[in-house]
């Protein structure tokens, strides 16, 4: 069997096998390597790139709580100062009311004492008016002078308008 085998068959056979080797790692390896090459450069690169995005969304959600947060307490000082604005205007409102109704009170009982003066000056007016008048009429039925004066002084003194 070895005898079959000749030398310059298996040179030449060694010296194809090379050759198809080189052809094919030119032609079929070095761009099938390559584009593998490419390949896994661009899925690392993914990998990469979906790594760095995660990390901003995450940076960008702790920056959204931050802000979010910093708002509802924000708007929470802004409600606690409008309450106490509000409270003060109704302090504010309730004092000034309460004021003007004792100016009005105060006024109204002025004006109330005015007018019972005025009609206590207008009752004795009419009540000396009436106590002249009886007494012109009796002095006409009596002449006697001293007596009638008399009269209209007690009458005077017993109604308060002396």
């Amino acid at each position: 069997m070895l005898e079959s085998i000749n030398l310059y068959t298996m040179v030449f056979a060694l010296i194809n096998l090379l050759i198809l080797f080189f052809v094919l790692k030119k032609v079929l390896f070095k761009p099938v390597m390559n584009y593998m090459q490419k390949r896994s450069d661009g899925i690392a690169e993914d990998l990469k790139t979906s790594e760095d995005a995660k990390n901003d969304a995450l940076a960008l959600k702790d920056q959204y709580e931050t802000q979010m947060k910093s708002a509802k307490a924000e708007g929470q000082k802004i409600i606690d100062d409008m309450t106490a604005r509000a409270n003060k205007i109704y302090d504010e409102t309730v004092a000034k009311a309460e004021d003007e109704s004792k100016q009005i009170i105060a006024r109204a009982q002025e004006d109330a004492a005015r007018e019972h003066e005025k009609a206590i000056k207008e009752s004795k007016a009419q009540i000396s008016g009436l106590a002249i008048a009886a007494a012109s009429k009796v002095i006409q039925a009596n002449m006697n002078t001293e007596k009638n004066r008399e009269l209209v002084d007690k009458f005077l003194k017993e109604t308060g308008a002396a």
